[in-house]
């Protein structure tokens, strides 16, 4: 499966309010997303929407790679140590990338795949 190519995080798609509800700490710091709109309704119910979220320690640099519905609530769990046992340590971690997808799936692969990426082509991602 292919995925889209990245939008840069200086590049936030304009898309209006009314479709799509992003985080203001997300569109404050810049960061873009990709995919399709997380409130676009099918039938008469919302579709589900997932994001990979890549967070970095401010005390190591170390990175965090991870999947959510909804990134800011996570990060939250990160930074108060109920996160992911390896985020424990290093905290506070700040939310350096962010990727949309539709389904759990296709967030569990892209998942994977940064997760194989070596710390330079993980920096590279973060910087498109």
């Amino acid at each position: 499966m292919r995925l889209p190519p990245l939008i840069a995080t200086s590049q936030a798609p304009s898309v209006a309010t009314d479709q799509m509800i992003r985080p203001s700490t997300f569109t404050e710091k810049g960061l873009a997303f990709h995919g399709s709109d997380p409130l676009a309704k099918e039938g008469s119910e919302l579709k589900s929407v997932w994001f990979i979220y890549l967070i970095q320690s401010s005390v190591t640099g170390r990175l965090y790679t991870g999947i959510s519905t909804d990134p800011e609530a996570r990060l939250q769990k990160h930074n108060t140590g109920k996160g992911a046992k390896a985020t424990r340590a290093g905290r506070p971690w700040a939310l350096v990338h962010l990727e949309q997808v539709e389904t759990k799936g296709e967030a569990l692969r892209r998942e994977a795949a940064i997760k194989k990426l070596s710390r330079t082509a993980k920096l590279r991602l973060i910087k498109a």
